[in-house]
């Protein structure tokens, strides 16, 4: 029945019209799933956006400072992250937020439906979730608050590193702590080994070469 039809507007319309007419059929189904994968990746790039993050952040940190639970703690989010569309429907985008709480010793993730910023989903996470960039910095910035540590960068010292470790011995097991190396200009050998405890603001452990 398509076929037909198309033929007669082969013989009654220019080429450039029919032309025209081809483009524009398109079966209903395939131009919904592109409209709404349009809808979805206009909706990445604006969540993925400095703002975009910042606001999931916000509502992330808003809904568990509402708990009577986490309401007083102290609380940073370490990621923000796009999960697949949801299989039973298409249109819902949504994303998961990884929250650790210093208070407690603990992290969450949340999954957020971005549109509102409704938690549709809350649930504590096992073992340590790596460090966020914002963590790496607030521990570099500690480590070079260290008289004997800045001398060394500044004399050309290089500070890698910046992974979760466990607590050192007399630590708190609950605390979250991230390891660094300061190594020679050349970056050929190790002048110290140092751990920062990010729960406290200071360091945990020195160790030298």
């Amino acid at each position: 029945m398509y076929g037909r039809r198309l033929l007669g507007i082969a013989k009654y319309a220019p080429l450039p019209a029919m032309c025209i007419s081809l483009a524009m059929w398109v079966p209903a189904g395939t131009l919904a799933a592109r409209m709404v994968y349009a809808t979805a990746d206009s909706q990445i790039e604006e969540l993925w956006t400095p703002d975009g993050r910042a606001r999931l952040s916000k509502q992330a940190l808003a809904y568990l400072r509402s708990l009577r639970k986490t309401r007083n703690s102290r609380l940073r989010v370490l990621g923000i992250k796009r999960l697949p569309l949801e299989k039973e429907t298409t249109q819902r985008f949504l994303v998961s937020a990884v929250v650790f709480n210093y208070s407690q010793g603990n992290a969450t993730r949340l999954i957020i439906d971005p549109s509102n910023g409704a938690v549709l989903r809350e649930e504590r996470l096992r073992g340590r979730p790596q460090a966020s960039e914002e963590e790496r910095q607030e521990a570099c910035q500690i480590i070079r608050t260290n008289l004997e540590y800045a001398r060394m960068l500044e004399g050309g010292g290089v500070l890698e590193g910046g992974f979760v470790v466990d607590a050192p011995s007399k630590q708190s097991m609950r605390d979250r702590f991230i390891q660094f190396q300061i190594l020679t200009a050349d970056r050929q050998g190790l002048q110290r080994l140092v751990i920062v405890n990010l729960t406290t603001g200071r360091i945990a452990e020195s160790r030298p070469r």
